[in-house]
């Protein structure tokens, strides 16, 4: 999710790349007694960054106070933990985090490709077949993101990153997710998207081919759900 860290890769190379895909950002400093390899409890100071459940359990990458440096922190092997922030103990080190993600824009922009994934794939693949730059069309979406789920805090940046492994579909793809919709959606929900899909592709001028076929296809598909 975020292509910023500053890994070391002498300890874990492919680390990076998994927590690029299914890290969750927390930021807090906590004050842990961190137990090592050889079983002693030691204190640290870390700066939280992102937390996730790895194959090995529940693990946090901070950087820490004593190495300068980013590690990983295995939760299981936290010992006591206190918030820096408040002062106070905090008894579940993972519910915590994930209290602090539930209050950031990318919890909201992760809901939103979660279970709206099929209509911002129909909404990328009807502004790319307008032939519009990379940053014209996530700027558009990310503004139609704001606009769906009411946070303002979502960026263009953030939701890049989120649509890089969908850009390009074919038109079989398209039409696969459109199916889908229709099954899915409740009458008035297509008609919505519909006005949706119109608005956003002829705000930006004359349409060509490939998105007029690909706008008569949405209606007729959604017209044939009714």
């Amino acid at each position: 999710m975020s292509a910023s860290i500053q890994y070391d890769p002498t300890r874990h190379g492919d680390m990076p790349e998994v927590w690029r895909q299914i890290g969750m950002p927390a930021v807090a400093v906590l004050r842990i007694g961190y137990e090592d390899t050889v079983g002693s409890v030691v204190e640290r100071v870390i700066d939280t960054r992102m937390f996730a459940n790895l194959t090995f359990g529940p693990t946090i990458l901070a950087n820490c106070h004593l190495r300068n440096a980013v590690r990983e922190f295995r939760i299981d092997r936290i010992r006591s933990c206190i918030d820096e922030s408040t002062g106070r103990p905090v008894e579940d080190v993972y519910e915590h985090l994930h209290d602090l993600y539930m209050g950031t824009p990318d919890y909201t922009l992760d809901c939103l490709m979660n279970e709206q994934h099929d209509i911002l794939r129909v909404l990328l693949f009807l502004l790319e077949s307008g032939g519009h730059s990379v940053e014209h069309i996530t700027a558009t979406l990310a503004e139609t993101c704001r606009h769906l789920s009411g946070d303002e805090r979502i960026t263009d940046h953030a939701l890049d990153e989120r649509l890089t492994p969908i850009r390009g579909a074919g038109a079989q793809a398209y039409r696969a997710w459109v199916g889908r919709l229709g099954k899915r959606l409740t009458g008035d929900a297509r008609q919505l998207l519909l006005r949706l899909a119109n608005r956003l592709v002829k705000r930006e001028g004359n349409l060509n081919d490939a998105q007029r076929e690909a706008l008569d296809y949405l209606s007729v598909r959604f017209t044939q759900a009714a």
